[in-house]
C-alpha cells in the first residue's frame, strides 16, 4: 500500500495520511489518519479513519513537552496518565486496567516493573550487552532476547524454546507477530511499546511507527536542515535514535560508532560500546580527528552537519596501562634539564614515539580517557602531562614547560590540541 503524507501548509506538521485505492467502498482516496497539534508542536489529536477501527486520541503535555495524559473514547483504553522524575524518565503509567511503576537506576535504566500501586514486583530486566532479557517474577521464568543489528527484539526465548517473535517494517510497524508476541513490552530498537496508544516510549519523546515523533526534537534548533519530527534522518535501516534526540549509525553486524555535530560548530561527538554494553559518548581532543576519520572511510559529506563513523577502532584502548606507573627513582631526577632531555625523540618521556611503535594507526585510532578521545600523538602528550603531574607540576606549569620546550628547541608554539592533552593529563 502506498501512503500519501499531507502536511499543514508551511510546516513540518503532518495533517493526514491517506492511500489510493480502487476498491469502490473506499473511493479513490481514503484518509487513514488525521492529526492536530498544539502551539508548541505537540501532537494532541490522532484520529483513525479506518473502518471499524475508528477512534480519536487526545493528549496533554507538561512544560517539558512530555505526555501527561491520553484520553481515548475507546472504553478499553479510557484515560491513561503518565508521570516522570526530575530527569524526564517515566516512572509510572496508570489508567484503565493499567497500574505500572518503573524502578530505575542512577543512569535512568529501567531495572524493574511493579504493578498494583507498587505492591507487586512483576519483572526484573536483565542487562549485559544492553538489555538482554527479564525475569518474570509472577512465574519465576527467565526470558532472553534475540536482537537484530538495530537492537530490535526479534525473538523472546525461554531456554531453547522460542516463546514469541516479531518481524518489523523499516519504521517499526509490525509485519507479523508469532505466538504471544503481541504481549512484547519492548520491541522495535528495544523500546517499550505502549499498547494503549501504539506509541513507543523512547525517553525524551514518544514515537509513532509511521516514522514520526509526536513532539518536536528538543535539539531542533541545532539542526535547522532536518525536520523536527522525522525519525532517524529517514534512514531507519542503519540509524537508530536511542532516546528521542540523537542519531547512532550501525553497520550490518550491529557494531556502531556515530558522530553528530551541531550546525556550523564542528563539535564532533563519538560513541562506543563500553565493557558493560552501555553506550558511552566522548568528545574528541582534536576535532580534526573526527573529520579525518570520516574522510578516510568515505562518509564525510561537506556542508552536512550530520556525520557517521563505522568500522574505526574507537574504544577503551589499553596502551595507557604501559605508562601509568612512573618509577620513583625517575621522579627524583625531575630537574628541568632531565625533563627536556628525556622529551626528545627516543627519551624516557617521548611517549608518542613509544605509542606509535605499538600502534601505527595514528589518525584512525582513538583512546578514550575520562570522556575525551585522543589520537596517538595527543595520547603521548596526555601521558607527558601525567608524568609532569607526578613530578609535582600543576596543569598550568606542565603546559608552560611544554610551550617553552617547543619555543627553545623547535622555534614554534605548542599546538593547542597538544596543550589541551597535556593539561588533561596533568590534572591531579
Amino acid at each position: 500500500m502506498d501512503l500519501n503524507y499531507t502536511y499543514f501548509s508551511g510546516t513540518n506538521k503532518l495533517q493526514k495520511i491517506s492511500f489510493w485505492t480502487g476498491v469502490p467502498i473506499y473511493g479513490l482516496e481514503q484518509t487513514r489518519f488525521s492529526y492536530e497539534y498544539d502551539n508548541k508542536g505537540n501532537l494532541i489529536q490522532k484520529v483513525s479513519h479506518i473502518p471499524h477501527v475508528s477512534a480519536t486520541n487526545f493528549a496533554k503535555y507538561d512544560y517539558r513537552n512530555l505526555m501527561l495524559e491520553l484520553n481515548d473514547p475507546d472504553p478499553q483504553t479510557g484515560i491513561v496518565k503518565y508521570k516522570y522524575d526530575d530527569q524526564g524518565n517515566r516512572i509510572s503509567k496508570v489508567g484503565n486496567g493499567l497500574n505500572e511503576y518503573y524502578l530505575r537506576d542512577h543512569t535512568g535504566k529501567e531495572v524493574a516493573i511493579y504493578k498494583d500501586g507498587g505492591a507487586t514486583l512483576q519483572s526484573i530486566n536483565l542487562f549485559g550487552n544492553g538489555m538482554i532479557g527479564y525475569i518474570n517474577k509472577l512465574n519465576g521464568n527467565r526470558y532472553y532476547y534475540i536482537k537484530d543489528h538495530l537492537g530490535s527484539i526479534r525473538q523472546v526465548r525461554n531456554g531453547s524454546n522460542t516463546v514469541a517473535a516479531k518481524n518489523y517494517q523499516p519504521y517499526g510497524s509490525i509485519i507479523k507477530a508469532y505466538n504471544n508476541a503481541t504481549d512484547y513490552r519492548y520491541d522495535f530498537t528495544g523500546k517499550q511499546l505502549d499498547t494503549e496508544t501504539n506509541f513507543r516510549y523512547f525517553g525524551a519523546r514518544y514515537y509513532d511507527d509511521i516514522g514520526r515523533w509526536t513532539t518536536v526534537d528538543p535539539l531542533a534548533d541545532l539542526f535547522p536542515g532536518v525536520s523536527p519530527y522525522v525519525y532517524a534522518l529517514n534512514n531507519p535501516l542503519t540509524i537508530v535514535d536511542p532516546n528521542g534526540m540523537d542519531t547512532l549509525y550501525f553497520d550490518n553486524r550491529g557494531q556502531y560508532l556515530a558522530d553528530q555535530t551541531r550546525a556550523g560548530e564542528g563539535d564532533h561527538v563519538g560513541y562506543y560500546s563500553g565493557a558493560d554494553g552501555n553506550l558511552v559518548s566522548f568528545n574528541f581532543n582534536d576535532q580534526s580527528d573526527a573529520t579525518s576519520i570520516l574522510s578516510s572511510i568515505g562518509k564525510h559529506k561537506p556542508n552536512n552537519d550530520n556525520f557517521y563513523i563505522s568500522g574505526i577502532n574507537i574504544g577503551e584502548n589499553k596502551i595507557g596501562q604501559l605508562f601509568t606507573a612512573i618509577n620513583s627513582s625517575e621522579t627524583a631526577k625531575a630537574t628541568a634539564g632531565y625533563i627536556f632531555n628525556q622529551s626528545f625523540p627516543g627519551g624516557m618521556m617521548d611517549y608518542t614515539s613509544q605509542i606509535a611503535s605499538i600502534n601505527k594507526s595514528i589518525n584512525e585510532n582513538v583512546t578514550v580517557i575520562g570522556g575525551v578521545g585522543y589520537n596517538n600523538f595527543d595520547l603521548g602528550n596526555y601521558y607527558w602531562g601525567k608524568t609532569m603531574c607526578n613530578f609535582g607540576f600543576t596543569p598550568t606549569m606542565a603546559k608552560f614547560a611544554a610551550q617553552m620546550f617547543e619555543r627553545v628547541f623547535r622555534q614554534r608554539n605548542d599546538h593547542p590540541t597538544d596543550q589541551r592533552a597535556i593539561g588533561h593529563g596533568a590534572r591531579r
